[in-house]
């Protein structure tokens, strides 16, 4: 997001100037989500769901020990990097299993 600082300028007030970086890595982290859903509804066509719930449980320790480990030590930017990280697990391991269950691997 090229002007995350002026967007929330405008949606909150000039006391929130420097909180742009936050919204970019959140930005990153949608551009994976997406990427996890066209997996998601491959795996789907697969009748693999029970596994990508396993996938789904590993991302959510992942976000929680992330989110608990990051937010004492960078406030907003940590909840920030900690889901781009949530969301990473998620799409590594949809296209981990993607690719297992078309015997590409």
């Amino acid at each position: 997001m090229l002007f995350a600082d002026e967007v929330n300028v405008l949606l909150a007030g000039p006391e929130l100037l420097h909180t742009g970086e936050p919204l970019r890595i959140l930005g990153l982290a949608m551009v994976v989500t997406s990427c996890s859903h066209i997996l998601r509804f491959a795996i789907m066509t697969l009748h693999r769901q029970s596994d990508m719930l396993r996938v789904d449980m590993l991302a959510a320790v992942v976000a929680l020990l992330a989110y608990v480990t990051m937010i004492p030590f960078f406030s907003y930017k940590g909840v920030a990097w900690s889901t781009l990280a949530a969301e990473l697990v998620i799409l590594i391991g949809l296209g981990i299993l993607l690719a297992s269950s078309l015997n590409l691997m």
